[in-house]
């Protein structure tokens, strides 16, 4: 049985030996399954075309992506800055103060955390 299994194993790799790379487009021409050279053309220029157009749009993207925060982060400085020149002294003590009262009333206890969520939501 095993001499018979060993002597199947050594045919399909002895025929598939044959049978390189070299021979697929010999093989698909005796099956019909040959393409025109202007298919293979077009295929070809239709890739590459795909390809080069979604790495133009990819990189545009990031650039702009990275362009636009960028101008956001600025801006937002700009705005952070006129607005601090209009604090007072009372409004910054009062800001230290509620700092301070939030630092001191936070808790990592779950649990304290779960009863202020139920008690906000108003669900008993």
């Amino acid at each position: 049985m095993q001499i018979l299994g060993h002597l199947k194993l050594q045919q399909i790799l002895e025929s598939s030996t044959n049978q390189s790379l070299v021979d697929v487009p010999k093989m698909m021409a005796k099956k019909g399954l040959t393409f025109p050279f202007y298919l293979k053309l077009g295929l070809a220029i239709s890739l590459l075309s795909v390809t080069v157009a979604g790495g133009s749009l990819s990189w545009m993207y990031s650039r702009t992506q990275g362009s636009i925060l960028k101008d956001l982060s600025e801006e937002l400085q700009a705005i952070g800055l006129k607005e601090t020149a209009k604090l007072t002294p009372e409004d910054i003590t009062a800001i230290s103060q509620l700092s301070n009262q939030i630092a001191a009333n936070s808790s990592n206890n779950p649990q304290l955390i779960l009863e202020g969520k139920i008690a906000a939501s108003g669900t008993v």
